[in-house]
């Protein structure tokens, strides 16, 4: 198998069981939007796999990603982002050399 996408209407994940190249191998954009009605949250996670999973994101009129916070996080992750901003844009990326091992699975839900 090669690394592939998931995605659905309600989730966006990856499967990297290929060690990415120089520009990773990261989810779709998932803008906050997406949620903000009703009370959801999106959730991120790293479900199986081994290798390091960094959460980004990039704000409204930003060019770049920046590495949020506490990545990067490794299986078995759960974390909620508890925001509700209209223009800011997630992604979840597994950076080159941060793979390991097995079906590295990650991404995100609402």
């Amino acid at each position: 198998m090669a690394n592939a996408e998931l995605n659905g209407k309600y989730y966006a994940k990856v499967i990297v069981d290929t060690a990415p190249g120089v520009s990773g191998y990261f989810t779709q954009e998932i803008p906050e939007s997406v949620v903000v009605d009703g009370d959801k949250r999106i959730s991120f996670s790293v479900s199986e796999g081994s290798g390091d999973v960094t959460l980004q994101f990039k704000g409204a009129g930003e060019d770049t990603f920046v590495d949020e916070d506490g990545s990067p996080y490794t299986a078995v992750t759960a974390k909620v982002i508890d925001s509700i901003g209209h223009d800011r844009l997630w992604r979840a990326i597994c950076k080159q050399g941060d793979y390991t091992s097995g079906d590295l699975t990650f991404g995100f839900e609402w």
